[in-house]
């Protein structure tokens, strides 16, 4: 069986904004949004190429969860 799987990336500048954004108090304002309404973590990921493509990386997650749409949200 399947479970419904949301994955959120975020792009920051570096790892410094990163964490910044967490911390701050407008992000901090709404977090309890997020935590009580969905199953999850934060993961800070450093060191991202810059010809990353988060598109293709939600795809593939998408595809290894057995989602049916791996390569984008249906038209």
């Amino acid at each position: 069986m399947n479970e419904d799987i949301t994955v959120v990336i975020i792009g920051f500048p570096d790892i410094e904004r990163a964490r910044a954004w967490y911390a701050s108090e407008a992000y901090q304002a709404i977090l309890a949004l997020r935590t009580n309404h969905m199953a999850g973590e934060a993961v800070l990921v450093e060191g991202v190429p810059a010809d990353y493509d988060a598109t293709k990386t939600a795809a593939d997650l998408r595809a290894e969860a057995g989602l049916s749409w791996a390569t984008g949200p249906p038209s």
